[in-house]
């Protein structure tokens, strides 16, 4: 999931994101960077995917456990820039922005905003309700029989 962002001082449209990739999967190689940044006026250290490099330029990745989306951290973090810009959450795998379902509380990340008790970003394999009813996990048939929202 993730947002876009048009960065402040330069109008510089990026992307901020929270990929799932499988042990083995990752596209291109982590690197270790270290330079000067200017703003803040002293060294910085980050992690660099080789492919995302030679595509689109200067990238920063960061491993994010278990924990980090348990405590809603990581997600916090797309919201953030979601609010900032007004821009809105993009989704992969076809998947509607909002599913309108019963929610089991073992199946919450965290609230999509702190003050809205009717939003929430949901692990991968959540249960999906309809009229008080399990469909299942969440799937491409579940879904077919659940209410889907922009």
């Amino acid at each position: 999931m993730g947002t876009w962002e048009r960065g402040g001082d330069t109008d510089r449209l990026h992307f901020h994101g929270i990929l799932y990739i499988p042990e083995g999967k990752m596209a291109g190689k982590l690197v270790q960077k270290r330079e000067y940044d200017v703003k803040k006026k002293r060294m910085v250290e980050y992690t660099e995917n080789t492919f995302f490099q030679d595509r689109f330029g200067r990238n920063t990745f960061d491993v994010i456990d278990g924990t980090a989306l348990t405590l809603g951290t990581a997600v916090g973090y797309i919201v953030k820039y979601m609010e900032k810009t007004g821009g809105r959450m993009i989704c992969s795998k076809g998947l509607r922005t909002f599913i309108e379902t019963d929610i089991d509380n073992a199946d919450i990340v965290a609230k999509l905003r702190e003050e809205d008790d009717k939003k929430y970003v949901l692990f991968d394999d959540f249960k999906v309700y309809k009229d008080g009813k399990e469909l299942g996990k969440v799937s491409p048939s579940v879904l077919e029989k659940a209410k889907t929202v922009n």
